[in-house]
């Protein structure tokens, strides 16, 4: 009987340090696009994403994979991003300006590509004002980015290309994207942010 009782005393251990981690791994989120529920970012300047992002929650299945819901919200518009990781790689949803029944899935971020390493994605619109392409470039790893007086670490700077403009985007470890910037002289940097 005595057996018997350590043998639960190690299992309820066991099963105390296991749901223990999950949890944690589920708060922290130690990705380049968290998708907590409740996670919010706050950007000064234009960008497509918005002024202020909140994750809802909400799941949505697009092209045999499930997108976490992205709430954007501007002075004067609200709208829905979705966003996704599988492995190393960071997809989203893009709608056609003139059709938004017609998504194209992206490959904007491979965490494991090598520096100069490219990789292509095929726009389908109907009509075409940023590129019937995206390539996408790793540019720099494990950086260090100064943005608006913070520091942040273990940043992914990618640069994507197509007919429009040239955008270069950073990403840090277990925040998200911090900073966008456009060949044209726009920019967009990460002001606020709480990750649930």
């Amino acid at each position: 009987m005595k057996k018997l009782n350590n043998f639960h005393l190690i299992v309820l251990s066991y099963l105390i340090v296991l749901f223990g981690c999950k949890k944690d791994e589920t708060i922290t989120d130690k990705s380049y696009s968290p998708s907590s529920t409740g996670s919010t970012w706050s950007y000064d300047g234009v960008i497509v994403e918005g002024t202020f992002n909140e994750m809802t929650g909400k799941t949505s299945k697009k092209f045999n994979k499930t997108y976490f819901e992205k709430r954007v919200s501007t002075a004067t518009n609200q709208y829905f991003y979705y966003g996704t990781r599988i492995g190393n790689n960071y997809y989203t949803v893009v709608s056609a300006p003139n059709d938004v029944n017609l998504e194209n899935e992206i490959l904007y971020l491979k965490t494991d590509a090598s520096i100069d390493e490219s990789w292509v994605n095929d726009i389908k619109y109907g009509y075409d004002i940023l590129g019937s392409q995206w390539t996408f470039k790793m540019i720099e790893k494990g950086i260090t980015k100064d943005v608006n007086g913070k520091s942040y670490s273990d940043v992914i700077h990618t640069r994507r290309y197509s007919d429009g403009p040239t955008v270069d985007s950073y990403y840090s470890l277990g925040i998200g994207l911090i900073e966008v910037d456009y060949n044209n002289g726009g920019t967009s940097t990460l002001i606020d942010y709480n990750i649930k």
